[in-house]
């Protein structure tokens, strides 16, 4: 991952001047390499809402501690800011103390996780979570207990569970509707962006979950031919820096730290070589993409891909949405790349919902 691209997920969160950060946030997407799992992940029978092994009956637990993601001023004097009563229910998570009432609705959790933060010595349970278009972060703990049972491992679960239910629940992130003939296709509404799945047949969907409201699609080839993948990721932006930067400079810094990414981490490692690498701009439905063709080979496979960039503004963006194209295709004749297509009706339906 290029340094830039490495900075964005630092100021992901805050500002670094701002306080203490969360860790524990996804990398944005190495481009040169293709994910080992192309099966699409499906929430399991126990995972699902209404599942053998899953109650959606509120769990209360007492004498748990809070942190906010950003710990200012006086609050970093001590590691927790509250301690109260922790509610995990079916359609939200609840944190209630004498100063602080915290509601995490369950639609709005895109990932929870143990961290050591900046205290270092305490395990946080951390529940990140969409919160008006940004990203927040809450750290829960189980007071120190002299008696009785260990909760820790208990609000762990049912927070997963939380986590698991807010994807099961396509209806509250995003809905597909089946337009015209094709059977795959249909409208893919994220919190602040929409586009329609091709209609040419073998797309699945996932939704991986993760602070960057990602979307994945995949196509496998006829014959062991290969696959096909398009990412549509949205990624904010806080430092003030990169904001007022105009789109053409974000953009240019972005794949040309790219370039020298691949060169340096694969071709001079012996991963693979890189060959026709080309940097342009077009206009798609009104819309102005910055874009990146390049091809990565190697000794089984060939990867034509492309990273288009859509930025909202010619400046002051605190958002960008990356959509990014991968073909790995197998070094044999008649394997051809023909879904790029496909790509552009992605770019040609995408639509910001909230344009901030």
């Amino acid at each position: 991952m290029s340094a830039y691209l490495r900075e964005l997920v630092r100021l992901l969160v805050v500002p670094a001047a701002a306080g203490v950060i969360l860790g524990g946030f996804d990398p944005l997407p190495v481009l040169a390499y293709s994910p080992p799992d192309l099966t699409p992940r499906s929430i399991s029978n126990e995972e699902q809402v209404g599942g053998a092994d899953v109650s959606t009956q509120p769990r209360t637990f007492k004498g748990v501690r809070y942190r906010p993601g950003v710990m200012q001023g006086a609050q970093n004097l001590w590691p927790w800011v509250a301690t109260g009563t922790l509610t995990i229910g079916a359609d939200a998570v609840v944190f209630q103390s004498k100063k602080i009432n915290l509601t995490i609705p369950v639609t709005k959790i895109w990932a929870v996780s143990s961290e050591r933060l900046s205290d270092g010595h305490i395990t946080w349970m951390l529940v990140q979570y969409d919160e008006a278009g940004s990203l927040k972060g809450a750290g829960f703990e189980e007071a120190q207990r002299m008696f009785g049972p260990d909760d820790y491992e208990a609000i762990l679960g049912e927070l997963h569970l939380a986590e698991a239910r807010s994807r099961s629940d396509p209806t509250s992130v995003w809905s597909e509707r089946p337009l015209g003939t094709g059977a795959d296709e249909g409208l893919v509404e994220m919190r602040h962006y929409a586009f329609r799945i091709p209609g040419t047949g073998g797309w699945t969907f996932e939704r991986p979950g993760g602070p960057f409201e990602e979307v994945v699609l995949t196509k496998l080839l006829y014959g062991d031919a290969g696959h096909v993948q398009i990412r549509i990721l949205r990624n904010q932006i806080f430092s003030s820096k990169l904001v007022k930067a105009s789109a053409q400079k974000n953009a240019d810094k972005i794949r040309g730290d790219e370039k020298k990414t691949m060169l340096r981490e694969g071709v001079k490692r012996g991963l693979y070589q890189l060959h026709d690498v080309s940097m342009d701009d077009a206009t798609i439905s009104d819309k102005h993409f910055y874009f990146m063709d390049y091809t990565t080979e190697t000794s089984t496979d060939l990867e034509p891909s492309s990273l288009y960039l859509y930025f909202p503004h010619e400046r002051d963006n605190t958002s960008f949405i990356m959509v990014v194209y991968t073909a790995v295709l197998a070094k044999r004749p008649g394997v051809i790349d023909n879904s790029k297509p496909d790509l552009m009706i992605v770019l040609k339906s995408l639509e910001l919902k909230n344009v901030d």
